[in-house]
């Protein structure tokens, strides 16, 4: 009964400490600018082996609020469409973290010949998980509405997944043409904070519902 009241609470406790600790990290560095460096910037840094060690942390502690969430709904036969959307995450933040970004990427033109074989199989990662997240989040939010106690949050995973492929999409725009590239840091930042606070939400309901 212990362990499962300490296992609840993972989830929360590695969000906080992810949120801390990029922006730890992002004071730091050095050479680190938060307001015109991304997060994964932070993995070819001095203290990158850290930076690495916080994004597994992450997808360790979100594939347990994914298997939480799935236990917190009722409906059985919906239950685990809720999962792809947490494996989608993990496997990225996993990926992203075994592959660094390519250092060159952020400061000479984008190009291909730019990325190495690593900065390639990083944005891999971050790619194919904004092409499959609208799809698995669809499969959540089925699951939740499914579910009185769900409901709610089902309004609050639409809002939050439209606001972040938007911005995503914006963001993307800007990286590209080089738009307000001095601020494409904190841009991101802004982003994963969006989304990692709607990951708080639903941590702090499955805890508190057991």
């Amino acid at each position: 009964m212990n362990v499962l009241r300490v296992v609840r609470w993972i989830p929360i406790v590695s969000i906080l400490l992810f949120i801390l600790t990029v922006i730890i990290l992002g004071c730091i560095t050095p050479g680190y600018d938060h307001l015109a460096h991304t997060i994964s910037r932070l993995s070819v840094g001095k203290y990158g082996a850290l930076a690495n060690a916080n994004l597994i942390q992450l997808a360790v502690a979100g594939l347990i609020l994914g298997i939480e969430l799935a236990f917190s709904i009722h409906v059985s036969h919906v239950r685990l469409t809720v999962l792809p959307f947490f494996l989608l995450t993990s496997f990225s933040l996993i990926g992203a973290a075994m592959f660094p970004t390519d250092i060159r990427m952020g400061d000479i033109p984008l190009a291909l010949s730019n990325i190495s074989t690593n900065g390639l199989m990083h944005t891999l990662s971050v790619v194919s998980f904004i092409f499959l997240c609208p799809f698995t989040i669809f499969l959540m939010v089925k699951a939740m509405i499914a579910d009185p106690s769900w409901k709610d949050v089902a309004r609050w995973t639409v809002a939050m997944s439209l606001v972040s492929m938007t911005l995503t999409g914006i963001w993307l725009v800007f990286y590209i043409n080089r738009m307000y590239f001095d601020y494409r840091g904190i841009f991101q930042k802004g982003i994963a904070l969006w989304t990692l606070l709607w990951m708080l939400l639903i941590a702090l309901k499955t805890a508190r519902g057991k």
